[in-house]
């Protein structure tokens, strides 16, 4: 991977100052999706505080994988996940999460 390769990021913003910033760090390579290809993977999990909750961030293929990001997260006491995501090829994708959960 060059250093001029993106990565797919998400940004926490307050008051117009970016307060965090999150790269995905599980980048699919199979069926539809070539994301190595055009991307640079993250290398740290997200984990934010709100209130009394800490939310750990991640990007879609990111909750598929359980020693990614969500590990790390379970392990520093996160209270919820926030998983974006929009894949429009695959409607039933959640299914095996829950069980997983």
């Amino acid at each position: 991977m060059t250093s001029s390769m993106r990565s797919i990021t998400r940004q926490q913003f307050s008051r117009e100052e970016i307060k965090s910033v999150y790269r995905k760090m599980s980048l699919p390579n199979y069926s539809v999706f070539d994301e190595r290809r055009y991307f640079s993977p993250g290398a740290h999990p997200l984990l934010v505080r709100f209130g009394e909750a800490k939310i750990g961030i991640n990007v879609c293929e990111d909750i598929q994988v359980p020693s990614g990001p969500i590990n790390d997260q379970t392990i520093a006491g996160m209270n919820l996940i926030l998983n974006l995501s929009a894949s429009p090829f695959t409607s039933q994708k959640h299914k095996p999460i829950l069980l997983f959960c």
